[in-house]
């Protein structure tokens, strides 16, 4: 799996503070999204999300394939299922986060970061779903995030999604009877969500005030 290794820790800061999450490669040329996609990325720094979230998805009304605009429209809808209070909001928000991501995974399969946002989508919308899907979707997303946590030891993001997750499954009752999934122990997850915050505090603390995008290596 191709990994960026200097994106470690950064997805869930830049989900709580906002940013981009993806900068794409400078090209000479220019195409007819481009006006659009430089209004929302001055959108995005701005943290005016939802309009940001009009234009990328505009951009991909015309271009349904478009990297950039598929990965932030995902991002953008898992931000905003975050943000909101309404339930009905949030799962739709979620659902469209997980179609727009993988999507984008289809283009990258071998990319950490859209595996990670496709984690989270999947992991934020599990108590939406059918127990069976439930259960389902609790295997999958442990075992890819167990994956992510080897390939890159240094990035507190899975660990801390995965040790969320255990938390969030075990309000879940239909999960709990269902699944197979062996849950850490109470503590061991305390100190690991600990563990990640403080890198993640850590990484923030370094950063400059006009930060660049946490993506900023992707490929």
């Amino acid at each position: 799996m191709h990994t960026s290794l200097k994106m470690g820790g950064m997805l869930l800061m830049s989900l709580l503070l906002g940013g981009t999450f993806f900068s794409p490669p400078i090209v000479a040329g220019e195409t007819a999204a481009d006006s659009l996609l430089n209004r929302a990325r001055q959108l995005r720094e701005e943290n005016r999300d939802s309009e940001a979230l009009a234009l990328y998805e505009k951009v991909l009304r015309s271009e349904p394939g478009h990297t950039e605009a598929l990965l932030e429209a995902a991002y953008l809808h898992i931000r905003q299922g975050w943000l909101t209070f309404d339930a009905s909001q949030e799962e739709l928000h979620y659902r469209s986060a997980l179609r727009l991501a993988e999507r984008a995974l289809r283009q990258r399969p071998e990319d950490y970061q859209t595996h990670l946002l496709v984690c989270i989508a999947r992991a934020k919308g599990v108590e939406y779903l059918s127990p069976g899907e439930q259960a389902k979707t609790v295997r999958e997303v442990a075992q890819k995030l167990k994956e992510l946590i080897a390939v890159n030891a240094r990035d507190p993001d899975p660990l801390y999604i995965l040790s969320w997750f255990h938390f969030k499954i075990g309000r879940i009752g239909a999960v709990k009877n269902k699944s197979h999934l062996t849950l850490s122990p109470i503590s061991r997850l305390k100190g690991h969500v600990a563990v990640s915050l403080r890198k993640s505090i850590r990484v923030t603390n370094r950063m400059p005030a006009s930060r660049s995008s946490p993506s900023s290596s992707l490929p």
